[in-house]
């Protein structure tokens, strides 16, 4: 009887890691080509701590890496900034963004990782989970929305 669990549970360690799939192979091909720079911008602006893989996680919910993605209400580019956004962003922060070009994937990594920086810094929670959560729904709906709905 215990040589026969012993081999049902074997079979079923096996049989689950033969599902397994790689990290590297979850991660989408597009993101791939953008890691480098998502990272040195990310961590140029918040430090070697940056939580890179957070605006991974934004970049891929926003656009699917697709740096030419349009929204049906105007959204633009791989961060998926609206265009009043992307112009006051880029007039915030001139020395690091220059003149706004959200279907750039350069600039689109910068002025996201630089505008979710911007609502860290202005936005409280009692955990950082609740924190991270107020920042991402102030980068879609603005702070000011998130701040009255509190």
């Amino acid at each position: 009887m215990k040589t026969i669990r012993k081999a049902l549970l074997g079979f079923a360690v096996m049989a689950l890691m033969s599902c397994a799939v790689p990290v590297s192979a979850a991660i989408p091909q597009e993101a791939h080509q953008h890691q480098r720079e998502l990272t040195r911008n990310a961590r140029a602006i918040w430090g070697m701590d940056a939580p890179i893989s957070t605006f991974a996680g934004q970049i891929h919910q926003e656009s699917g890496w697709k740096a030419n993605a349009r929204s049906p209400v105007g959204a633009q580019g791989l961060a998926q900034f609206m265009p009043d956004t992307s112009r006051w962003i880029a007039q915030m922060y001139p020395q690091s963004l220059g003149e706004q070009a959200p279907y750039n994937p350069s600039w689109a990594l910068r002025a996201l990782v630089t505008y979710d920086h911007w609502l860290y810094q202005r936005i409280q929670a009692n955990t950082e989970c609740d924190r991270w959560a107020f920042v991402l729904s102030a980068y879609n709906g603005g702070l000011g929305w998130v701040q009255r709905d509190r």
